[in-house]
């Protein structure tokens, strides 16, 4: 595939698009918006609920406080009361924390703990539950005060898996229609009508996607593409088992065999010791000489610098990637001036109704915590998911 070259002031007019957006999901919520139900968002997520209510697990014990850490330049900007919101109908305090020195003066007292796990550093010895907004553990694992046996703790998986599937089908469809190319030429205000200036795009219709995860984000993805004509496929380590909209599920050790009939591959598998440094040289190899590889999962799942070199070496046709490593990506990394590559700074989650619909669940896990019913999505942090 042949791309036109100088896409990086097209590429930061993109990020900062992606920038603003990321500012308008944080600047709504639930109360200046229409809230969706509970059952709404519950139908679309589709969360892992757990086998047993939670007050059957030894660990657990109603609590009287919720924490909820969540730091100033994230906080909702509302017309209405958030913390009023979040707490009307729970029968515990909520605690509405916005820095770490006002959380290490409650750390002694914190049963509950609502957070990203970057933002939770401290120690906490009375902590039995702690409740991620985002979906990825990983920095969770590697908190002693999370992996521990007498904590339990569940994440946000699904509340941002339709906005990411969203993104993975815009950029799929941007790259392989070469909208980064007129672009680029709009930018330039040239009028680029010729096959020599800009060669034909490539219908999705028919074409084959490589889903590598099938969880809440994969099935996301999978559904929207077989609405658009595509032959889906995936890798899960679980099982075989899968939605009716995918047409083959595999096991790990038949990625290279699916990879190489692909025209599209997607990661959107969580970062563990077994998909560490997963997609790598060989991987690449396997891959089409047109075919497009898109990251929504890890940045760590990629050996980065096999990455590059099958994509400047024609290896495999383009990428679309919303995390890398590291993160934030230097100023020095080949992948910004590479024109087969669309980068934006890992907020392919962030939309309006992300805003709203990860607050509506959380509510509603909270609640359930709280009354010792089952909750959704506990996770093994040995497992990674």
């Amino acid at each position: 595939m042949t791309f036109s070259s100088e896409p990086r002031s097209m590429r930061r007019s993109f990020n900062t698009l992606a920038l603003l957006v990321f500012i308008a999901a944080n600047s709504c919520i639930a109360q200046a918006e229409t809230l969706p139900g509970i059952e709404q968002v519950l139908a679309q997520i589709t969360p892992r609920e757990s086998a047993a209510p939670i007050s059957q697990d030894p660990r657990w014990k109603k609590p009287k406080k919720i924490h909820v850490m969540l730091p100033a330049a994230y906080r909702p900007n509302q017309s209405g009361d958030f913390q009023a919101w979040l707490s009307a109908g729970l029968d515990a305090e909520l605690v509405l924390v916005g820095s770490l020195e006002e959380l290490d003066q409650h750390a002694g007292d914190i049963e509950v703990l609502v957070g990203w796990c970057h933002f939770l550093p401290g120690q906490y010895p009375r902590l039995r539950w702690l409740q991620s907004l985002s979906a990825g553990v990983e920095v969770c694992a590697k908190n002693d005060q999370f992996n521990r046996p007498g904590v339990l703790v569940s994440n946000g998986s699904g509340t941002a898996a339709p906005a990411i599937a969203e993104w993975v089908i815009s950029s799929m469809m941007m790259m392989q229609r070469r909208f980064l190319d007129y672009y680029q030429a709009q930018l330039s205000k040239q009028w680029q009508a010729t096959f020599e200036a800009v060669p034909p795009g490539r219908e999705i219709n028919g074409k084959t996607l490589l889903i590598v995860g099938l969880g809440s984000i994969g099935k996301q993805v999978a559904w929207r593409a077989k609405g658009l004509g595509m032959k889906v496929t995936a890798i899960r380590n679980s099982s075989r088992s899968g939605p009716e909209y995918v047409d083959y599920v595999g096991l790990g050790d038949e990625l290279p065999a699916l990879t190489r009939q692909a025209d599209v591959v997607v990661n959107a598998a969580p970062l563990t010791e077994k998909t560490r440094a997963m997609f790598d040289r060989a991987f690449f190899g396997n891959m089409k000489s047109d075919a497009m590889f898109i990251n929504v999962g890890r940045g760590g799942s990629v050996v980065q610098e096999a990455l590059i070199e099958a994509l400047k070496g024609g290896t495999i046709g383009a990428a679309a990637l919303d995390v890398t490593t590291p993160e934030p990506l230097p100023e020095d990394s080949e992948l910004w001036a590479l024109p087969n590559v669309f980068i934006t700074p890992h907020r392919s989650a962030n939309t309006r109704e992300t805003s709203l619909r990860i607050w509506v669940f959380l509510k509603e896990n909270i609640r359930r915590y709280i009354e010792g019913e089952k909750i959704f999505n506990l996770v093994d942090l040995q497992r990674g998911y």
